[in-house]
């Protein structure tokens, strides 16, 4: 994956169009974000002991878009690190460290922070899983899942994947690796409060190998220690994502990976009014296709 290395003004000029600002100026998201960073004391210090902001935040300071619907959308912070000495000895040495936990999938540790003047808090996430921690921020951006969300920022610059504007002004999500567990959902909220109409045809492929993978739980990139149950969450997934089967990216043979698998239950009357029959999900998703 390559990169381009960007400025905030250089960002602002090339994709904030229709954000308050003038001409040259930073405009408010930009001059905010980078306020809110250098205030808040737990961002800062990371930045400044080596770690990068990457994800869905940094990609909506690029966007442009504003920060306080990005938190009312479940958006959180995520910190990288090169090593997770540095969070862990951060944390520790903070009086605040009693406020920090384990994240639910338990590759980081995490804390409500509210960096905006309303109560509107969000979860700053310092990832500290050691398959998570890369020299460099361009191999851990290079890891991620999704192309879209394979954005930095290291304190300066802003780093973007060649190919990124493209795919965002199309709307699609690109796959970037189709090889943990997590896909589907972070796919799923991409579309459903990111803004994303559909997949990028070069990634339709590597979704379908994901539903495979999902169909035997089999992920080779599985960075997971916390109590999120993992069946759980590929199952909510995969309801989530066939339930837009209108679309063109699944058909039924993907949904026939699942048969006998998962149990619905539904009901023989559209008004709710008639008896619960308990339906295999699979074949029930497959009779009722919409072409």
């Amino acid at each position: 994956m390559n990169f381009i290395v960007l400025t905030p003004q250089q960002v602002v000029d090339r994709f904030h169009h229709n954000t308050e600002g003038d001409s040259g100026s930073l405009g408010t998201v930009m001059s905010g974000f980078l306020h809110r960073c250098k205030e808040h004391k737990d961002i800062n210090a990371a930045v400044e002991s080596g770690g990068w902001l990457a994800g869905g935040f940094v990609r909506n300071i690029i966007l442009g878009r504003s920060i306080n619907q990005y938190f009312r959308d479940r958006g959180d912070i995520d910190v990288f690190f090169p090593e997770p000495g540095i969070p862990n000895k951060h944390i520790a040495s903070r009086s605040s460290k009693w406020m920090w936990n384990p994240s639910p999938a338990g590759n980081a540790m995490q804390r409500l922070i509210n960096i905006l003047d309303d109560d509107v808090t969000t979860a700053l996430q310092f990832i500290n899983h050691e398959k998570l921690c890369h020299p460099t921020l361009h191999e851990t951006l290079g890891r991620f899942d999704l192309l879209n969300s394979a954005v930095g920022w290291d304190g300066k610059h802003f780093h973007i994947p060649v190919g990124w504007q493209e795919t965002e002004e199309a709307g699609l999500i690109f796959i970037n690796r189709a090889d943990s567990p997590f896909l589907g959902g972070r796919i799923s909220k991409y579309l459903n409060l990111r803004g994303l109409r559909g997949i990028h045809p070069d990634s339709i492929q590597k979704l379908k190998d994901w539903v495979v993978s999902s169909s035997v739980q089999n992920f080779e990139n599985c960075h997971h220690n916390g109590d999120t149950n993992l069946s759980s969450y590929v199952k909510s997934s995969i309801f989530s994502l066939f339930a837009k089967n209108n679309h063109s990216w699944l058909d039924k043979s993907d949904a026939l990976l699942f048969l006998s698998k998962w149990s619905i239950v539904v009901k023989d009357d559209e008004n709710d009014y008639g008896i619960n029959n308990l339906e295999d999900w699979a074949l029930h998703t497959i009779q009722n296709w919409r072409n």
